[in-house]
C-alpha cells in the first residue's frame, strides 16, 4: 500500500516539476500545517522513513518529518497552466520491452526514470526519435521525466 501512495506522490509531484512554483501544505497528525511555496530549484524527497522538504536551493534549509508524523500533503500549482494540459511528448512502445523510443523533443532533453520507490534509475541526455534500452529494468510500472514533464511508462 505504501508503495502505491509514494508513487502517486512522486507522479503528481513530477508532473508539477515543470510549474515555477508548487504550494504544499504538509499537515501532521496532531493538525499542524506547516506551508511550502517549493520553487523550480527545491523539491520533495522520499526516503525508506523520512521526507525532505526543500523550497529552494538558495537557502539550504530542509525540514525533515518521519512518515508517522504526516497526516496529509496537499499540493496546489501557483500559475495558470492546466493540469490536462497536453505534454506534446511520448515514449513508445508503451508498455515497452527491451528498448523505448523517445519523441516529442525539441532539440535535445534530459531523460529520468524512477521506480515506484522513488529511485532515480536513468539518468541521461535524449534527443527527438532516440532509442533507449530498458533491458536492465524489472518489469513493472515507472516515471519517466523528459525536462520535467512526466509519462508513465511500463516495462514488460
Amino acid at each position: 500500500m505504501f508503495k502505491k501512495i509514494f508513487f502517486s506522490i512522486m507522479l503528481s509531484l513530477c508532473s508539477l516539476t515543470m510549474l515555477a512554483q508548487t504550494r504544499l501544505i504538509l499537515t501532521t497528525i496532531d493538525g499542524t500545517e506547516h506551508p511550502y511555496r517549493i520553487e523550480a530549484t527545491g523539491g520533495v524527497y522520499f526516503s525508506d522513513s523520512t521526507l525532505l522538504i526543500r523550497e529552494n536551493l538558495a537557502d539550504g534549509a530542509n525540514d525533515y518529518f518521519t512518515y508517522a508524523q504526516v497526516r496529509k500533503l496537499t499540493f496546489e500549482t501557483l500559475n495558470n497552466i492546466s493540469a490536462g494540459e497536453p505534454l506534446g511528448i511520448a515514449l513508445y512502445p508503451n508498455p515497452a520491452q527491451d528498448y523505448f523510443t523517445v519523441s516529442g523533443v525539441q532539440g535535445s532533453a534530459r531523460l529520468q526514470l524512477f521506480d515506484s520507490m522513488g529511485r532515480k534509475l536513468l539518468d541521461q541526455p535524449v534527443s527527438n526519435g532516440q532509442q533507449v534500452s530498458s533491458k536492465s529494468l524489472a518489469p513493472g510500472l515507472y516515471v519517466a521525466s523528459l525536462d520535467g514533464k512526466c509519462i508513465k511508462f511500463v516495462k514488460q
